[in-house]
């Protein structure tokens, strides 16, 4: 039997839950934030470069339906735009090991 880790079952939980989410009519933002902790969650469990990269595309989702959604300006946008250059520069060696903020 493989074990899991704790943080890899909250990683598959979040999978379903932003599936359901995205089905339902629970509310743009939420399903925003979910997919922008979905990401975080996707990154901070990787191990090297090329694991980090899975979580890229879920980065750039949120960010720009972010943009499209809540405006240019919107705090919901600039956090998730600026977790995503943070995350490419975790990647490119010029970052931080982890993101740690995960607050929207």
């Amino acid at each position: 039997m493989i074990k899991m880790s704790q943080f890899t079952m909250s990683v598959l939980f979040l999978k379903e839950v932003l599936r359901l989410a995205e089905r339902t009519d629970i509310g743009c933002a939420t399903t925003l934030q979910l997919n922008w902790i979905y990401a975080v969650a996707i990154f901070n469990d990787a191990r090297t470069p090329a694991e980090m990269e899975h979580a890229i595309p879920y980065f750039k989702k949120a960010a720009e339906r972010a943009r499209r959604t809540q405006g240019e300006d919107h705090a919901l946008t600039l956090k998730f735009e600026q977790t995503l250059a943070d995350a490419r520069g975790v990647i490119d060696g010029k970052g931080i090991a982890r993101l740690s903020n995960i607050n929207p």
